[in-house]
C-alpha cells in the first residue's frame, strides 16, 4: 500500500482497515462478558467442540445411537457441574448452548476426556469432516453441487502446484496459509453439522487458486503461454 511524496498515504487506509474489525471484535467480546461472564468471542465454539467434534468421535467409537451418546456427554457435563444427572436425555445438550465460564470450562473437559479415550477414531473422522466441508452441498444439486466442488477443488490443487512449480512462493503462501488455517481450525471442531457457511472464508481463496488451475490447464491444450490471469 503505497501513497504519494513519502509513501505515508496508506497509513489511514491501513488504520481503517485495522480498527473497524477491532471495534465490531470488542463490542462482540464486551458482549459475551456483560450476558455470560467471560468475553469471548464465540460463545458456541465450546459446545461445538463437545457435541459435534467429540459427539462424532464418541458415535464412531462405540456405535451407540447418537441420542444415547448426547446423553452421556451432557451427563457428564453436569456431573462436573455438581448437578443431579438423573434422567438426563439428549435434549440437556441445549440448554448447554451459552452459559457461565465454569459451563465453557465443563463443555471443554469433557470434549478432551473422548478425545483422549479415542484418539484414533479422532483421526479417522478427520475424511468426514473434509468431505463435509469442501465437497458436501444440501438441497436439489445434490450431485451438482458435489460435481461442481470437487472440480474447484481439482483445480485449486493444480494452481497451486502451478504457484510452486514457478517458484511464485510469496503467492503460493498467500493462498494457501489462510486456506489451511481455516480448514484446521474448523476440523479441530467439527466432522459434521458442517454446511456452507463452514467453507464461505476458504472459497475466495480456493477460485483464486482454481483460476491458475484453469489458466494451466488452457494453456496445456493450447499450447499458448499467454497470462489470463
Amino acid at each position: 500500500m503505497t501513497g504519494g511524496g513519502g509513501g505515508g498515504g496508506g497509513i489511514l487506509p491501513l488504520l481503517a482497515l485495522v480498527s473497524l474489525p477491532l471495534l465490531g471484535i470488542g463490542l462482540w467480546l464486551n458482549h459475551g462478558l456483560a450476558s455470560f461472564g467471560h468475553n469471548t468471542f464465540s460463545t458456541i465454539g465450546n459446545w461445538n467442540l463437545l457435541y459435534v467434534r467429540a459427539a462424532s468421535v464418541r458415535y464412531q467409537a462405540t456405535q451407540q445411537n447418537i441420542d444415547a451418546v448426547y446423553a452421556e456427554l451432557a451427563g457428564r457435563v453436569e456431573a462436573r457441574l455438581g448437578n443431579d444427572t438423573a434422567g438426563i436425555t439428549a435434549a440437556r445438550r441445549h440448554n448447554h448452548y451459552t452459559g457461565s465460564p465454569e459451563l465453557q470450562n465443563a463443555l471443554t473437559a469433557v470434549a478432551l476426556e473422548v478425545i483422549l479415550e479415542h484418539p484414533l477414531h479422532y483421526i479417522l473422522t478427520i475424511p468426514v469432516g473434509v468431505y463435509r466441508l469442501l465437497i458436501k452441498v444440501s438441497g436439489g444439486l445434490f450431485w451438482l453441487g458435489i460435481g461442481w466442488n470437487v472440480l474447484l477443488l481439482g483445480l485449486a490443487c493444480g494452481g497451486l502446484w502451478r504457484l510452486v512449480a514457478t517458484r511464485r512462493w510469496l503467492d503460493a503462501l498467500f493462498l494457501l496459509l489462510p486456506s489451511a488455517y481455516f480448514v484446521i481450525g474448523t476440523l479441530l471442531f467439527f466432522t459434521s453439522g458442517i454446511d456452507s457457511r463452514a467453507r464461505v472464508m476458504v472459497t475466495p481463496l480456493l477460485a483464486v487458486m482454481a483460476t491458475y488451475g484453469a489458466q494451466w490447464w488452457l494453456e496445456r491444450r493450447t499450447g499458448k503461454g499467454r497470462d489470463l490471469v
